[in-house]
C-alpha cells in the first residue's frame, strides 16, 4: 500500500507540480497550455487529498507511514515555495495556502499534525535546494510563523 500511494502521489501531484513549475520558469513566468494543464492536475490532486484526509487521519489509516512523511514534506515545500515560485497562486481553482488558509481544512490539519511530529528534524532553509537563488529568496520570504503550526 505504501508503494502504491507513493507512486500515485508522484503521478498526480509531485510530477505535475514540477512540470508546471519548470515550464513556467523556462518560459519567463508565462502560462503556457502545458503549465495550465499541469496546474489543473496539481489542484485536483489537492482536492482529492482533502477528501481522503477527511476520512482518515493519515494516508493509509491511523498510523504515520513513510508516505505520510513524503507527502507532508512536499506540502511544506509546496506552500512555502512552489505556490509562489511556480505561479500556482494565480491558477484557476487555487484555494489558498495549505498551512495557513481555509480552503483545505483537512490538509491543513494533516500538515499541522505532521509538522508537530517532524518539527525537530525539519530545516526550512533546505527548501531552497534545487532553486535558482532568485526563486529561493522569494520562497523564503513567507510570513509564516512555523512555531505556531
Amino acid at each position: 500500500d505504501i508503494e502504491k500511494m507513493f507512486l500515485h502521489l508522484q503521478k498526480v501531484l509531485i510530477n505535475p507540480t514540477e512540470n508546471a513549475g519548470m515550464e513556467y520558469l523556462r518560459n519567463g513566468n508565462v502560462e503556457t497550455p502545458l503549465v495550465s494543464e499541469a496546474r489543473k492536475k496539481v489542484l485536483a490532486s489537492l482536492e482529492e487529498l482533502e477528501g481522503l484526509l477527511g476520512q482518515k487521519r493519515f494516508l493509509l489509516g491511523n498510523n504515520v507511514t513513510a508516505v505520510d512523511i513524503y507527502l507532508a514534506t512536499f506540502l511544506f515545500v509546496l506552500d512555502a515555495c512552489y505556490f509562489s515560485a511556480y505561479g500556482l497562486r494565480t491558477a484557476e481553482g487555487y484555494n489558498g495556502s495549505v498551512l495557513t488558509g481555509d480552503g483545505y481544512s483537512n490538509l491543513k490539519a494533516y500538515s499541522r499534525e505532521m509538522y508537530r511530529q517532524l518539527k525537530l528534524t525539519l530545516k526550512f532553509a533546505s527548501f531552497r535546494h534545487g532553486f535558482r537563488t532568485s526563486q529561493a529568496n522569494a520562497c523564503t520570504r513567507q510570513s509564516y510563523s512555523y512555531d505556531e503550526l
